[in-house]
């Protein structure tokens, strides 16, 4: 079991919890569907079934990871001194950010995925349409907000 233990090492702890549960929750259906004869001790059927699962992990590419491509280069590279417009037009909606440069690169770049994950390559228009609905001053390209395509600032 050295190997399980060092996959479980590698995973996330909410991860590795879910799976032992599942494995449990696994073993005892297994256990009652095939019957008593192949089970001499509990311990030795949990193991299996947690050596299967994990080995199905193993084999899992990551759920939900998208693939990086120019947008998302967009959206993850934007540097804090470039972002420090969209921060603003955030708070006007709402949102809590700090005034560091640090906690509006993250608030912008979390709301900007955020888009991205849910409109996929329609993410700056309707960003933009997000922006617009808040505020009509916020219509059009503006400096330091920097939403449309091929923007540097």
């Amino acid at each position: 079991m050295n190997m399980n233990t060092e996959t479980l090492k590698r995973i996330q702890p909410s991860l590795a919890n879910q799976l032992v549960a599942e494995s449990i929750a696994g073993m005892v259906t297994e256990y009652i569907e095939t019957g008593i004869q192949m089970k001499t001790d509990w311990r030795n059927g949990l193991a299996n079934v947690i050596a299967r699962r994990l080995a199905r992990f193993d084999a899992t590419p990551p759920q939900g990871m998208p693939e990086l491509n120019d947008e998302l280069r967009y959206i993850l590279g934007r540097p804090s001194f470039a972002i420090i417009g969209l921060a603003g037009c955030l708070r006007i909606m709402g949102h809590d950010i700090k005034k560091r440069a640090e906690d509006e690169q993250a608030a912008t770049i979390h709301w900007m995925l955020g888009h991205y994950l849910q409109h996929g390559a329609d993410w700056r228009t309707q960003a933009q349409a997000q922006l617009e609905a808040a505020d009509p001053r916020n219509a059009g390209p503006k400096p330091g907000i920097a939403l449309e395509e091929g923007a540097t600032a």
